[in-house]
């Protein structure tokens, strides 16, 4: 800092940074740099400034000087055309050495990082008078964010859930969920198939955007691919496989490409209407299940479910009382032991619910085996779609 008096200059300060460790870091991909600030003001603490290096900036400068416990210690807040930056420093008064910091930034400066180490003599004396502050060493400016930092979400064009975070950085997203999504496998033979994912699969990442806002990563079977804009994104999931061949030498080549859009603040996630919803299978036993509060799980199935066991038929009244998390486009699905009189069955039971209170499934019993009137029974595959809608 140089005072201007009557006729004469006084060296007060110099300030100038020593470069190394004591610098701090903003972000991945940001790297110390050199720059020196110039700032002239007046007695008020009022005047301009000029940065070079690192960051090239003019503007407006208003600077705040005290002196506490021996020591000046001076605010400047400088603004220019693209953001604010405030910088603090300390100087022993009479003292040749001393510190300054970028302490605070906006705009384009939200993330700036600087400190030094000031050489020169203080003046503490009041009134405090014109001068020249000149701070060098160097200034960490961390790369522009490529997309807005938080959640974002949406949906397919099939209706499954789409989720991410992108970083604090805005250079990255984490945390993806993909919901279930269908496409199609095509035997050797011309044989069509529909193959899905079966339910929401989630990756952690970090994924890396590109300068060019486009991001893509390997999920599972498919190729996530898309593109930001300022507050929405939209791209593809993308299966392309061929499965090996089967013992009579088939092969399938498996293929998709589902469009998705997402934004940000993301839409509230699907729930289901809470209560009690009953219906029907195609064979006319009842079907009951409950949604309990938040809409987000289902629980205390009772399903009426008809077995063929040779020339017998059997109805079994089946209750299942265990609670299951509805997936984010409101399927659930989940396999089990199924007690039956003495014996059991491999349960398979799911369903999707919609948001209107409607909901279908189905109830799959493998292999049933168990003992009626002496004679142990083991019974062809048995079990039950259902449809049902909520109870008002």
């Amino acid at each position: 800092m140089t005072e201007r008096g009557p006729g004469r200059l006084v060296a007060v300060g110099a300030i100038a940074l020593a470069v190394g460790a004591a610098v701090v870091c903003a972000g991945a991909g940001a790297a110390p740099s050199p720059a020196s600030f110039s700032i002239r003001i007046d007695g008020s603490g009022r005047g301009t400034f000029a940065v070079r290096g690192a960051v090239a900036e003019t503007g407006r400068a208003l600077v705040r000087r005290a002196v506490a416990n021996g020591r000046l210690n001076a605010t400047a807040t400088l603004t220019g055309a693209k953001g604010r930056i405030t910088l603090t420093s300390q100087q022993p008064c009479g003292r040749v050495n001393g510190t300054w910091r970028v302490v605070s930034g906006t705009l384009a400066y939200e993330k700036l990082r600087g400190r030094g180490i000031a050489v020169g003599r203080a003046a503490c004396g009041r009134p405090f008078r014109a001068a020249t502050l000149t701070y060098r060493g160097t200034l960490e400016l961390p790369p522009p964010a490529l997309a807005s930092p938080g959640p974002w979400g949406g949906s397919t064009t099939q209706g499954s859930a789409l989720l991410f975070e992108v970083t604090p950085d805005g250079r990255a997203i984490t945390n993806v969920v993909v919901g279930n999504y269908r496409y199609e496998c095509v035997r050797s033979d011309g044989l069509r198939s529909q193959a899905s994912t079966g339910g929401d699969s989630t990756y952690a990442g970090p994924f890396a955007i590109g300068e060019d806002k486009a991001f893509t990563f390997r999920a599972g079977p498919a190729t996530v691919s898309g593109r930001f804009g300022e507050r929405s994104a939209e791209g593809t999931i993308a299966v392309a496989y061929t499965l090996p061949a089967d013992a009579n030498g088939r092969t399938s080549a498996c293929s998709g490409t589902i469009a998705w859009t997402v934004a940000t603040p993301p839409p509230p996630p699907k729930r289901a209407l809470v209560g009690t919803y009953c219906g029907f299978a195609a064979d006319g036993e009842g079907a009951c299940a409950d949604v309990p509060e938040g809409g987000r799980t289902v629980r205390n199935f009772r399903i009426g479910v008809v077995v063929p066991c040779g020339d017998t038929v059997f109805t079994f009244r089946i209750e299942y009382d265990a609670t299951l998390p509805l997936l984010t486009d409101l399927s659930f699905r989940t396999s089990y032991t199924q007690p039956l009189l003495d014996g059991s069955a491999r349960a398979f039971l799911s369903g999707t619910f919609d948001e209107a209170g409607a909901m279908s499934g189905i109830l799959s019993l493998q292999q049933p085996s168990f003992t009626y009137e002496g004679v142990r029974r083991t019974c062809r595959n048995g079990g039950a779609r259902f449809t049902a809608k909520l109870q008002r």
